[in-house]
């Protein structure tokens, strides 16, 4: 993602789930989804995490401490399914997520 600024986002606030406070999407083969997210606020730290049709979470272990510091991340060979992203704690910002079928 060279050479590209991010200016739009959508915001969830608080922590979410499957259900709520959340982007779904659907994937139709194994693939790689990458997350570009900041936190809500300006001061905690926030993790991306997403989440499967049963609720289960898997965290980002990559997190943004404030609104400026946008980072990345990428949950690998992900199975084909149902999936939201949220946050696993409190605001989050979603600038981008980009799905990658391998």
């Amino acid at each position: 993602m060279a050479n590209q600024q991010l200016t739009k986002y959508f915001k969830v606030g608080g922590g979410g789930s499957y259900t709520s406070l959340c982007v779904k999407f659907n994937t139709t083969a194994k693939a790689n989804i990458t997350v570009y997210f900041a936190s809500g606020g300006e001061t905690n730290l926030r993790y991306a995490a997403l989440y499967d049709s049963a609720n289960n979470k898997t965290e980002s272990t990559v997190g943004s401490s404030s609104k400026s510091s946008i980072v990345n991340y990428t949950f690998t060979n992900v199975s084909a399914g149902n999936y939201s992203i949220a946050s696993s704690g409190s605001g989050l910002n979603i600038y981008l997520i980009v799905i990658e079928y391998i």
